[in-house]
């Protein structure tokens, strides 16, 4: 039985069967959540890991919005760690500094997540990717419009950490306030679990953030 099967179980924890790949993901997600709130460029590439770990679990659990996020987070993930390594030589100083959206920004990021959810979720209630790809998706989707709001939130949110937005943590608390949810109403016992710690820490980070950007003002207004 291969690693990246989730039928390959490496022990049994409540009940549940916990598998090598759901096991390995889930450590790298939560070291790289935890670097990203502290500000820390290695995140992306623990983050790189996760997504790559996670594609499988989610592909295998009939979470196709989920699946496809995780290509998003991979290209994501080496932009903002380009992103983050950029260095203004004249200060040497990170030229990618912890900022807000402006209200016009803000109002179009939610606008957008909403039409969005609307659009993919009926396309994948219908069967769409059943229809477009039958050998690929043979089970229709889970929880067509909770998965793709989910996925939604997470495709900004994580655009918005890459140049360093206060508003990617506030997404991430929803994301990690809805994950949970439909992860144990799936089974997945190690993610639902994963999810809540990354809500803890998604709190953490935008109170960290906050502190961080409160600094850069009082630097600025000096």
């Amino acid at each position: 039985m291969s690693f990246f099967d989730i039928d390959n179980v490496s022990f049994q924890w409540l009940g549940y069967n916990m598998s090598y790949i759901e096991l390995v993901a889930t450590v790298f997600g939560l070291l790289a959540v935890w670097l990203s709130a502290k500000e820390h460029i290695a995140n992306w590439g623990f983050g790189l890991v996760n997504v790559v770990l996670a594609s499988f679990v989610f592909y295998q659990a009939n979470l196709y919005s989920d699946m496809l996020l995780q290509g998003y987070f991979f290209a994501t993930g080496l932009y903002g760690w380009w992103q983050w390594s950029r260095l203004d030589t004249s200060e040497n100083e990170h030229l990618v500094k912890i900022s807000f959206l402006t209200r016009q920004q803000q109002l179009l990021t939610l606008v957008f997540i909403f039409i969005s959810t609307l659009i993919i979720g009926f396309f994948l209630e219908k069967g769409g990717l059943q229809t477009l790809m039958p050998t690929l998706f043979k089970e229709p989707a889970s929880f067509p419009y909770a998965d793709t709001l989910i996925m939604m939130m997470s495709i900004v949110g994580n655009y918005l950490l890459t140049i360093k937005k206060i508003e990617s943590w506030i997404l991430w608390v929803a994301v990690d306030m809805i994950a949970p949810v439909l992860y144990f109403l799936k089974g997945l016992l190690l993610f639902t679990f994963e999810y809540l710690i990354f809500l803890a820490l998604a709190l953490f980070a935008l109170i960290n953030w906050l502190k961080i950007y409160k600094k850069q003002q009082l630097k600025i207004h000096r």
